[in-house]
């Protein structure tokens, strides 16, 4: 998780989580919120447009010694200011004023635990209880994942100086985030973290799960967050800890490619976790991502989703959390604003509009897009792409919006013309300034100078050509080739595509692959058979090794799976000479049958990539 509590207030919230027995814990929502990032800086106003009654405050780290400040901020406390000048305990005593709640959360991504760097239990103690005196914290997360999951000394360390903070601190409450996969929680990255806490003597309230980023292109992410949530509820039980789970996605696009996190995907976590009262606290990455400005992006940002939805969307859904019910919706929202159009063509235009602040308990749930008065379509974000006009004709288009109670008026109508027809009668010129860059034993990148499009024409697409055959298209002016041989020359050639054909190949560019890596890597076991499981469900977890047997480390790229299988590798970004890692596959299937699939993973020794056979049955 690059970067969670309640709709109560803050005292009583406190005496609600330390009188209830682990099965009855208090209902809480608190989301991650930045505050290295500029926008983040108007936390309170944030909590009053999204009704948020909490927020996770990333992240406190270490600030490259036994000492702790903000990260990306600069400095240590009691330095704390944000871009605008206002101090984080400013911003802190108004949140509490206004009955918002502030978890402080340690660690992250990309930052440190200050028990990587004291060298007493005593000192990071102290470490820790500088914030808490601060901040007057009462609840202490800390966001373990990446190599932090590994360090023995320093869990030790921390689990140490925790039970001495809580001593000092009674009503403290302290939470672990750590990584999960829709199997529970793995060993050596966040299992033994629990028995650590277990037999170190931890008073660990949540254990609050990062259910993102598994590295399964196509996973259905809810489904996926519940699974995980039942599976680590048992390894709480398991471990003896009377820990209450929280759950939290990254919201929209996560990093990993193809994993997307939906807003039906947001409903039926907050309903399983309305069912199952192991489920205290719900949460997400991030506050900042919670719009719709970058609808359709395939790459995660921190300041938007990448899905088409309304802002504090997510945060009106994940809210029916708190308190296990939510306030009713009774009023319908105001006219959308600020409607225009961009892109117009003979055929088509691309409406926008401002987002409708949704009045107090409600949510805006849809857009509806009016052609002459007429519905034309739907939209939950403040775009909408329309279709099959007529060339050179006056269209008045309007946008109405709805929330629970009802439909809002329609928005000032803005009328749009469409353009002339015209037709596309000549081929675009051959590209030129093709170029490479990046190549590596493995592959290289290609770039090219944009065409230049005839009359009435538009450039649609470019394709690259290795030898003469076609190995791909872009519609931008560059390509990442791979699965090229090391040591090896290639000839590369560019062509481009308009309405009316395609041109000449640009002139050839030949590009000689580097020499592969030394090492030589194995891969097994070589095959394994899962045996059966039932669709929906997921075995053990198989763990195969690769070992680098060569002089020197080698440098690992990824690995992957093919069918229905789940894999986790826990191998970072080399192995050393002589060294090994653990990559972790389970079978999932989602139907009966036989299934087969290939865990590839690919690197820079010479024999690259190498592969396991995998096969089970859903039965």
């Amino acid at each position: 998780m690059n970067r969670i509590l309640s709709s109560y207030l803050l005292v009583l919230l406190a005496i609600v989580l330390l009188g209830c027995p682990r099965g009855a814990a208090a209902q809480s929502v608190a989301p991650y919120i930045d505050m290295s990032i500029t926008a983040d800086e108007n936390i309170v106003s944030i909590a009053s447009a999204s009704g948020l009654k909490s927020f996770t405050l990333a992240f406190l780290d270490a600030v490259g010694a036994c000492d702790i400040g903000w990260g990306g901020l600069g400095g240590t406390l009691p330095s704390d200011n944000v871009a605008n000048g206002t101090s984080i305990l400013t911003l802190v005593q108004q949140l509490k004023a206004a009955g918002v709640t502030p978890i402080f959360s340690i660690g992250g991504a990309d930052g440190s635990d200050p028990a990587l760097y004291c060298t007493s239990a005593s000192s990071l103690q102290a470490v820790y209880q500088t914030a808490v005196t601060r901040y007057g914290i009462t609840y202490l997360d800390f966001d373990i994942e990446g190599a932090a999951t590994d360090e023995t000394a320093a869990i030790t360390l921390r689990d140490q100086a925790l039970v001495g903070l809580k001593s000092a601190n009674p009503g403290l409450i302290i939470s672990y985030t750590i990584p999960v996969l829709p199997t529970g929680l793995v060993a050596n990255d966040g299992l033994n973290l629990l028995s650590s806490a277990k037999s170190d003597g931890v008073a660990l309230s949540v254990v609050n799960i990062m259910t993102m980023d598994y590295g399964t292109s196509g996973i259905e992410m809810g489904s996926a967050a519940t699974e995980a949530a039942a599976d680590t509820e048992a390894q709480i039980k398991a471990a003896g800890l009377s820990s209450t789970v929280g759950i939290t996605p990254m919201i929209g696009q996560n990093d990993s490619a193809g994993e997307i996190f939906t807003l039906a995907d947001a409903t039926t976590v907050v309903n399983f976790a309305k069912a199952n009262s192991y489920v205290s606290r719900l949460a997400f990455w991030s506050v900042g991502r919670d719009n719709g400005s970058c609808a359709g992006d395939t790459a995660a940002s921190p300041s938007c989703s990448g899905i088409s939805q309304s802002t504090n969307q997510f945060a009106g859904i994940f809210e029916g959390f708190s308190g296990g019910t939510t306030a009713s919706c009774t009023t319908k929202p105001s006219a959308p604003t600020g409607l225009s159009a961009s892109g117009t063509s003979s055929t088509g235009t691309t409406l926008s509009w401002t987002a409708v602040t949704a009045p107090a308990n409600c949510s805006i749930s849809s857009y509806t897009i009016l052609k002459g008065g007429v519905s034309i379509g739907t939209a939950t974000g403040t775009s909408f792409a329309v279709t099959g006009l007529t060339a050179s004709t006056a269209y008045s288009f309007t946008v109405e919006a709805t929330d629970a109670d009802g439909t809002s008026a329609a928005s000032s109508a803005l009328s749009v013309t469409t353009s002339a027809a015209s037709s596309c009668t000549t081929k675009p010129s051959a590209p030129t300034g093709l170029a490479a860059s990046g190549t590596t034993s493995t592959g290289t990148t290609l770039s090219w100078t944009a065409d230049t499009a005839p009359a009435n024409c538009s450039i649609s697409s470019y394709t690259v050509l290795k030898g003469g055959t076609s190995i791909g298209t872009a519609t931008g002016t560059s390509f990442a080739v791979t699965g090229l041989s090391a040591s090896t020359a290639y000839s590369f050639t560019v062509e481009a595509t308009d309405a009316d054909g395609t041109s000449a190949a640009s002139s050839a560019l030949s590009v000689t692959t580097s020499a592969a890596s030394s090492g030589s890597v194995t891969l097994s076991p070589s095959s394994y058979n899962f045996g059966s499981a039932a669709p929906g469900t997921g075995t053990s977890w198989v763990t195969f090794t690769l070992t680098n047997g060569g002089s020197s480390a080698v440098s690992i790229s990824g690995a992957s799976v093919t069918g229905p299988f789940v894999v986790y590798s826990n191998c970072g970004s080399s192995v050393a000479a002589n060294g090994s890692c653990p990559i972790y596959v389970y079978f999932y299937p989602t139907a009966a049958g036989s299934f087969t699939g290939t865990l590839t993973v690919t690197d820079g020794a010479s024999n690259s990539p190498q592969t396991s056979a995998l096969s089970g049955t859903g039965s």
